[in-house]
Formats: structure tokens, C-alpha cells, sequence
């Protein structure tokens, strides 16, 4: 299964909203999400960068890195999400806070 995921995210017809929906899926391998993160061209994509810090399997490191990339509202969606990784989730709230 993973290898078959692996194999669809080389593909060179993969739009951006595809790979969006990649990072959105929760049941997606944490080694997957990191190839989505890594990859400069994909995570130009706001919607991408979003999935990502939503996806509680992302890499930490990524998810925060793309955190400070989101919207004022989408980290305030964050900061109040049960779905996301606590860490990232309170990173979300003391941007807010700091913002403030």
C-alpha cells in the first residue's frame, strides 16, 4: 500500500489539489506526508501547506514550519483543533497570543 502511494506521488500528472488531498488523508504514513513536505514545488501550494499542519501525522518540524505560512484564521482554526498535533495546536495558540 505504502509503496503504491509512493509510486502515484512520482507521478508527473499529480495536480496540486491532488496532492492536497494526500495531505489531508489522516490514514496517510507519516513517511509519505514527509515526501509531500519536502517537496518545494508541492508546498507552494497554500491548500497543501494547510493539509499538512491539519494532518496530526505530518512530521512536527514541517507542521510548524508551515504554521507560520497559514492565514491568521487558519492558525486560529489550528490553535483550536482537536485534530492536530498538541505541539502544533499550541504553537497556533502562542502565535495568537503574540499577535495580540
Amino acid at each position: 500500500k505504502k509503496m503504491v502511494a509512493l509510486a502515484v506521488l512520482k507521478s508527473p500528472r499529480l495536480t496540486p489539489g491532488e496532492v492536497a488531498a494526500f495531505a489531508t488523508n489522516k490514514a496517510m504514513p507519516e513517511e509519505l506526508l514527509s515526501t509531500i513536505a519536502r517537496n518545494k514545488n508541492w508546498t507552494k501550494d497554500y491548500a497543501t501547506r494547510r493539509a499538512l499542519v491539519f494532518n496530526p501525522k505530518t512530521p512536527i518540524s514541517f507542521a510548524l514550519s508551515f504554521l507560520r505560512t497559514l492565514t491568521a484564521k487558519d492558525v486560529k482554526d489550528c490553535s483550536s483543533s482537536r485534530d492536530v498535533n498538541q505541539t502544533v495546536g499550541r504553537t497556533a495558540k502562542r502565535m495568537i497570543s503574540a499577535d495580540k
